[in-house]
Parts: C-alpha cells; structure tokens; sequence
C-alpha cells in the first residue's frame, strides 16, 4: 500500500505543472514563442527540486537548439526574468504511515514542504556570427559545453 501511495504521489508530481524530466529532445518543460523573425521568447520550467541555475542552463540549452534550427550560430539574451513559483507539497509518505496510529497533542499527521518551482523566462535575438553582438553566444559551442 505504501508503495501505492509513494507512485501515486510521483505521478501527481508530475502532472501537475511543469515537467521536472527533460532531456534534449523532450520538449515538455520548454515552450518557445515567436516575437519577430529573429526574436524568440524561450520558456523553461522546472520541478521543485531543481535549482534555478539548472533551469537557467536548460533555457539557455533550449535557445541554443533553435538559433542553430533557424540557421543562426549566435543568439544574444536581451530579457532575462525569474517567474518560479513556490509549492507546497503535502508529506504523503508519512501521512500513509500514520494513518491509524492514534495523533498525540500537537503531532501533525504529514509534514508540509516548501519547494521552488523554477520558471525562467528568456528573450533572446538569433545573429549570425558576422552580425553578433559582443554578448552573443555561440550557440554550437554552448551545446558542446553544456548538453547531457
């Protein structure tokens, strides 16, 4: 029962909101939108148990891929905006367990938790490398860097 309750709470997890797995070619956690022909605003959001600078470097991942999918080799970030999001999970686990054993005075059944859902936001404008700008990125060498 309590492994029931432990995949029950994982698959809740999951559902709600944002994606906390994504790999290159997995697209859940990432939204891009179109703001001109060579602007784009680029969307990653986390799970609670990602740090921010995780989630940076995933939308940093994802800006990379589509200025090379564009024909670009360079992309500059000219908005950068933290929109995470704080949760409040509920300690199922331990809820599960208690359940039955008889509460003492000020004994709480299931813990709460605080977790921070990291939303970052990036606007960034593509270049090629004759037109970046002295802050672009190379964003082939990024990957290079920085893929899993």
């Amino acid at each position: 029962m309590k492994k029931f309750n432990l995949s029950l709470f994982a698959l809740a997890l999951l559902a709600n909101g944002c994606s906390g797995f994504m790999m290159q070619s997995n697209r859940e956690s990432t939204t891009t939108e179109p703001i001109s022909s060579t602007s784009y605003k680029v969307t990653f959001c986390g799970a609670g148990y990602m740090p921010k600078a995780k989630a940076e470097n995933m939308a940093l991942q994802r800006a990379s891929e589509l200025t090379l999918k564009k024909g670009y080799t360079h992309f500059a970030v000219f908005e950068k905006s933290d929109k995470s999001e704080m949760d409040q999970l509920e300690d199922v686990s331990r809820k599960s367990y208690l359940q039955g054993v008889k509460q003492t005075s000020g004994e709480n059944l299931a813990g709460q938790q605080n977790l921070v859902r990291p939303k970052i936001i990036l606007k960034i404008q593509l270049y090629n490398q004759n037109d970046s700008t002295v802050n672009a990125i190379d964003a082939k060498q990024y990957l290079s860097d920085n893929s899993p």
